[in-house]
C-alpha cells in the first residue's frame, strides 16, 4: 500500500508504503526495501515488537528478530 501520509512522530510528509516483516521461531530476519525511516503499524505476533530491540530500519529495509511479526509503515 502507497499512501500520501503524514506518519505520525516521524516529522515525515509523504510517500510511504506498508512492509509486513516477520520473524519465525525467534529467528532475525530482514525485509529489504529502501527505507529513510519505519514505524509499526500494526503488530500481528504475540512476541513484543519494541523498537531498536527486536525490530528496526536502515537505509537497506527493515529487521526484526525475537519473534516480532509486523506490518511496518516505511519511508
Amino acid at each position: 500500500m502507497v499512501g500520501d501520509d503524514d506518519v505520525a512522530g516521524s516529522g515525515y510528509r509523504g510517500a510511504t508504503h506498508t512492509v509486513r516483516c516477520e520473524s519465525d521461531d525467534g529467528r532475525p530476519h530482514r525485509c529489504d526495501t529502501a527505507a529513510r525511516g519505519a514505524r509499526l503499524q500494526k503488530q500481528i505476533s504475540n512476541s513484543r515488537c519494541i523498537q531498536g530491540e527486536t525490530w528496526g530500519w536502515d537505509p537497506g529495509g527493515v529487521w526484526v528478530t525475537a519473534g516480532c511479526r509486523g506490518d511496518f509503515a516505511v519511508w
